[in-house]
């Protein structure tokens, strides 16, 4: 089954979180093709599907979270993660330790943008890939279905287009070698809309958003070395 079949199939797949956004995450390593025993850090993730991914494919994983919460429940419901407590800019892991490090609109967690960004680079190895999915200023529905709460706005987190990112990756050292369409909308679809509709209508909608042009999709998925 090739990646937009998966993604597509995620759309009319939904039981829970975890079985709803798996399909997503094993298209995305398609995408990396990970060789067992390498590692992942996820930076702030709740997702657990995420972890489970990762584990099915023999991929070490590891995460790190601002909130002690936050990594208690992680911790449940994926004992196999490795999981530390993130203080202050450093992130708490040695230089070049992991293959693949993921962020999922987490780039509020960085106290400096700047910094957090070399922090990931350090703890990247040489060759290693940083999966980041970050919210564009120029989605074409924003007015219908906001990027985020009012917080991230005022701190200008999603204050930036499609241009601006490349720019602000690019500055920071990394080499883009791929963006995508973020398909993780039609969760988002899904779940407002399937009480309203039928699930095929769901999907064909959901088909549309993600065929949106790269510079007005909704989240931009970039593939960093």
């Amino acid at each position: 089954m090739n990646t937009l079949s998966k993604w597509l199939r995620s759309t009319l797949d939904y039981e829970d979180e975890n079985i709803f956004n798996q399909p997503i995450y094993e298209a995305f390593w398609d995408t990396l093709n990970p060789i067992q025993g390498e590692s992942l850090l996820a930076i702030n993730c709740r997702h657990t599907e995420l972890f489970r991914s990762a584990f099915n494919r023999n991929i070490e994983s590891s995460g790190i979270h601002r909130s002690k919460k936050q990594m208690q429940e992680t911790r449940e419901k994926d004992p196999h993660v490795t999981l530390r407590l993130w203080q202050g800019a450093e992130i708490p892991f040695n230089d070049n330790t992991f293959n693949y490090i993921f962020e999922f609109d987490s780039f509020e967690c960085f106290s400096d943008l700047e910094v957090g960004l070399k922090e990931v680079q350090r703890v990247l190895k040489p060759k290693g890939v940083f999966v980041a999915v970050v919210p564009n200023k120029d989605f074409l529905l924003s007015s219908k279905y906001p990027l985020s709460d009012k917080t991230a706005v005022s701190k200008g987190y999603l204050e930036r287009s499609l241009a601006e990112w490349k720019r602000v990756f690019t500055s920071a050292g990394f080499a883009i070698a791929d963006i995508k369409n973020d398909q993780f909308f039609i969760r988002y679809r899904h779940q407002m809309d399937r009480m309203q509709t039928n699930d095929w209508k769901i999907a064909t909608k959901d088909f549309l958003l993600s065929s949106l042009p790269l510079k007005y999709a909704h989240r931009l998925v970039f593939f960093l070395k």
